[in-house]
């Protein structure tokens, strides 16, 4: 969930908002049922102890942890969020972002309060985020070759369970704390838990990959923004995957990394690299 590098908040056309509007699908309560299915899922399998569960160093020796937004999906929620859900006459708060008069964060979290969409049309657009369709069966394969997936992101857990519920997964999720309320958009806020918390983009990243390369672990990184950089860096050369905006970073800085365009070629890439 990061910025264009130095491209402000496109406003669409007149035209290109009215086909948005009308090209929308309609929308029905299943839609709104559907999330407090998936909510109860992702609960259930917390109560349960199959996810946000803290193994002990022993027994996590290998620690995959994943941006969200464009890495384990096709499409950022931001991206979509601006040519389907935020008004046109909306304050261009990158602007604000890139000439410091507001943070990462802040910008984030303004942009999701001016949201006016319904519950169901809004989750209509999350699921064009295109959660790689083949992440379960990836998931159970790494598991077996004895890695662990941990998710980090800049955005929002309310959608981030949604879709990894949708696919019947459940994962240890670092990510700004959000809900949906009707008539004021999607609320975002601060982590509250201090150990991985960035006053800038909400989530430190770098921090969950040093908490568990301090543990002794094998870590290896996969993301896609200029904001996954620092955490890139942390992990061993052959530990580090990129696509886009990360990508062209460690590209300049000349650092090696293996290039990805969906997330289950990551886990392709560990599993032959464990067989060897």
């Amino acid at each position: 969930m990061d910025p264009p590098g130095d491209v402000g908040r496109p406003h669409l056309s007149r035209r290109a908002k009215r086909e948005t509007l009308t090209g929308m699908p309609r929308f029905t309560n299943s839609l709104h049922a559907r999330y407090d299915v998936c909510e109860a899922f992702f609960t259930a399998t917390v109560l349960k102890g199959q996810a946000l569960h803290s193994p002990s160093p022993a027994e996590r020796t290998s620690i995959l942890v994943s941006d969200f937004d464009g890495t384990m999906t096709r499409h950022d929620f931001y991206l979509l969020a601006i040519e389907h859900l935020i008004p046109r006459d909306c304050p261009d708060y990158w602007l604000e972002y890139r000439q410091g008069r507001m943070t990462h964060f802040e910008a984030l979290q303004a942009y999701f309060r001016t949201i006016t969409a319904s519950e169901a049309g809004v989750l209509a657009v999350v699921d064009q985020m295109e959660l790689d369709p083949r992440l379960p069966r990836a998931l159970a394969d790494l598991q077996s070759a004895g890695w662990t997936v941990v998710v980090t992101s800049a955005g929002c857990d309310w959608y981030i369970k949604y879709l990894l519920a949708q696919a019947g997964v459940s994962l240890e999720v670092f990510a700004n704390p959000g809900e949906f309320i009707a008539g004021q958009g999607l609320r975002m806020s601060l982590p509250s838990d201090a150990r991985f918390r960035s006053p800038t983009i909400g989530v430190d990243k770098a921090g969950v990959v040093a908490h568990w390369l301090d543990q002794g672990c094998r870590v290896a990184f996969a993301g896609d923004g200029f904001p996954d950089a620092d955490a890139a860096r942390r992990v061993d050369d052959p530990l580090r995957f990129a696509k886009a905006d990360l990508a062209e970073q460690l590209q300049q800085e000349q650092l090696s990394f293996h290039r990805f365009s969906v997330w289950s070629e990551i886990a392709d890439h560990l599993l032959d690299a464990s067989s060897r």
